[in-house]
């Protein structure tokens, strides 16, 4: 052990956590066909050991981190609601459904900066310009409520399967910005529609689109209001006996309309072309393209406590895959 080095404190914490974790699941059917459900659970966030360890952490000077022993253990309350019909005679399928969430006691995180030297006598450290302190409060009750709904019915004319669903969500997060407690709402309204083929076994398709709108804002003024698209489309074919083919193209857009960007949009096309050998088919061998558009980029947009972080990426070129595929076993 050198001079500089110092064994490690030793520290006890005695809490004890308890919590009555009841649940509840009913489903009543009208029939086979149709049925509604209701499930009630609950749970519990027990602090970890860091988080209620009252020591600070200065190993690296700019980053401190400390615990809070007076903790309270986060409890959770969880309603699902859902109703199913069905019609087996004209293949008309639907579903309705609503959820809740509180938890009561969510355990925030604190960060507090500090651009000058600060005396901090609980700890007896002075802290380094520019040092970060991390600790842990709880911050209140937050709410998550969604609903939903889905319906799928076939299209004869076309004969093709669509399908449309949507949902919506609201959130009431508190949490802390920096060292400040706030508020932040966030709304999330999404549709997806979607075609699929039943007219043959040998050429399938399927085009979904999925719409999806976020307005997230916090009582300190930070906004967020963006929109994001997603189009897929999948086309597989089996020819010439032997032969098999897949196209996979995706469309991708995302805006911001806070942000002083560009619209961000991807254009994602792979595509595989194989053969199926050897007795019964057992063996095949395939060869797939990625990204043959090479315009592979991506946007993610993430509302944190104390900003909002836009994340735009580029991947590199496309490639090409070798496959050989061998099934064991008899195929039925």
């Amino acid at each position: 052990m050198g001079r500089d080095d110092a064994f490690p404190e030793h520290s006890k914490i005695d809490k004890v956590f308890k919590a009555a974790l009841p649940s509840l699941s009913v489903r009543y059917a009208f029939g086979i066909l149709n049925s509604i459900s209701l499930s009630y659970s609950t749970s519990g966030e027990t602090p970890s050991l860091e988080m209620l360890r009252d020591k600070l952490d200065y190993e690296n000077p700019l980053y401190l981190t400390t615990g809070n022993p007076n903790l309270k253990q986060g409890y959770t309350h969880n309603v699902n609601i859902q109703y199913s019909k069905s019609n087996i005679e004209k293949q008309i399928f639907w579903s309705v459904g609503f959820s809740a969430t509180v938890t009561n006691n969510t355990i925030g995180t604190k960060r507090t900066l500090f651009t000058e030297g600060v005396y901090l006598p609980q700890y007896d450290y002075t802290t380094t310009p520019g040092a970060t302190l991390t600790s842990f409060e709880n911050v209140g009750s937050a709410t998550h409520l969604s609903t939903f709904f889905s319906y799928d019915i076939p299209i004869n004319f076309l004969k093709c399967r669509g399908g449309i669903s949507g949902a919506y969500s609201f959130d009431q997060l508190p949490m802390y910005a920096g060292d400040a407690k706030i508020d932040r709402t966030q709304h999330k309204p999404s549709l997806s529609l979607s075609l699929e083929s039943n007219f043959s076994d040998k050429l399938e398709f399927k085009i979904t689109n999925h719409v999806v709108y976020l307005f997230s804002k916090g009582t300190e003024g930070t906004l967020e209001r963006s929109l994001n698209n997603t189009t897929f489309c999948n086309v597989s074919a089996d020819f010439l006996k032997r032969m098999f083919g897949d196209i996979l193209y995706t469309f991708y857009t995302d805006h911001s309309y806070t942000e002083k960007s560009d619209r961000i949009s991807n254009h994602l096309l792979n595509a595989t072309l194989g053969v199926r050998f050897m007795k019964d088919r057992k063996g095949s061998l395939s060869f797939t393209a990625y990204d043959l558009l090479n315009n592979n980029k991506s946007f993610t947009s993430k509302v944190f406590a104390d900003r909002i972080s836009n994340i735009w990426s580029y991947r590199s070129a496309g490639f090409f895959l070798f496959t050989f595929t061998y099934k064991f076993g008899q195929l039925k």
